[in-house]
């Protein structure tokens, strides 16, 4: 089973998904893939982090709305989320947004790829949830989705958390 975690821009949906993180790890759950923190993208795996874009161009970045993100930081995390898939792990993957959805770069084909194992747990803004499982083919049935708000932002975490281990 998959798992969405939608929110508005800037709710906290990143929050929730390092939260859960820490849960899974204390549990003992294997996990990897990637969150994008601030402007670093955070390797879930070994809790490194690398500067994954930038306000000006740098060398090797694609612009993308307002930032130039990092190719090679963009490849290396591709990698890390196919490993971790490979290896059965739950994936995390934040965030999926315009590029994906227009079936371009960002991590379009990593998520194609990892959508069939069931063990995603994407981020996603809330008006995107709706293109995302057409896009991806992905029916409710098998994807279960969690929506971030003001009210539920704290206990979101332990909730999807105990939905992970009930129906591991």
């Amino acid at each position: 089973m998959n798992i969405i975690i939608n929110g508005k821009k800037q709710s906290g949906k990143t929050r929730v998904a390092e939260k859960l993180v820490s849960l899974l790890r204390q549990k003992g759950i294997a996990i990897g893939g990637v969150l994008n923190v601030g402007d670093k993208l955070l390797n879930v795996g070994t809790g490194t982090k690398t500067t994954f874009h930038y306000e000006t161009e740098k060398p090797n970045t694609l612009k993308i709305g307002k930032y130039f993100i990092d190719t090679n930081v963009l490849a290396k995390a591709e990698e890390l989320v196919k490993e971790s898939v490979d290896d059965g792990e739950y994936t995390f993957i934040d965030e999926c947004g315009k590029l994906e959805l227009q079936q371009q770069n960002g991590f379009y084909k990593v998520i194609k790829y990892s959508l069939p194992k069931g063990k995603c747990i994407i981020c996603i803004r809330d008006m995107n949830v709706n293109d995302f499982l057409n896009v991806f083919e992905q029916n409710k049935e098998n994807t279960k989705i969690f929506t971030l708000t003001e009210e539920n932002r704290d206990a979101l975490p332990q909730t999807i958390y105990n939905y992970i281990t009930e129906t591991k």
